[in-house]
């Protein structure tokens, strides 16, 4: 194509194809091709005028995905997100009306029970550190911890053989 900005909107679109991309993406994406700023400005332009490029969009498409394929807490997605160059106002109030308190703990009991069966053959206080360790990892907060700690002590250390509680 002789028309730069014909071939960078191509590109783009080609980018977008796959899933929702956030701008600094796209705009980073086009660097790397080599693509001039203006040409990259005019492209950009253009995709948020069509409406296929989106940052407040991408943020709840990301929160779906990553409260799906890979359950997260609220600290990691912001993190993730983040990194994708997304305003932190449009992270927090995506966050904010997408994943309440409730699904994080939720989410995170969820995963601890999961994780609890897989950690068997380990004492109690080694799974349950472990099990700390995991959802911290994951980037549920302090409290979604907590409660999943709490709900797995409840429903789950009196079932545990004697040998395993020491």
């Amino acid at each position: 194509m002789d028309d730069p900005v014909a071939a960078a909107y191509e590109a783009a679109l080609v980018l977008l194809t796959y899933r929702d991309r956030s701008l600094w993406e796209i705009r980073d994406r086009l660097k790397r091709k080599s693509y001039d700023e203006d040409v990259i400005e005019i492209v950009i332009i253009r995709l948020v005028d069509e409406g296929l490029l989106d940052d407040e969009r991408f943020v709840h498409s990301a929160i779906r995905t990553g409260m799906g394929a890979r359950p997260t807490g609220k600290r990691r997605l912001g993190y993730e997100l983040k990194k994708k160059g997304i305003a932190d106002e449009i992270i927090n109030e995506g966050i904010r009306e997408m994943y309440s308190d409730d699904d994080e703990e939720a989410l995170a009991i969820s995963l601890a029970e999961a994780r609890w069966e897989r950690l068997s053959g380990l004492t109690a206080e080694k799974r349950l550190l472990r099990l700390t360790g995991y959802l911290s990892r994951r980037g549920f907060s302090y409290e979604a911890v907590k409660r999943a700690l709490s709900h797995i002590r409840l429903n789950f250390l009196d079932t545990l053989d004697e040998n395993e509680v020491q």
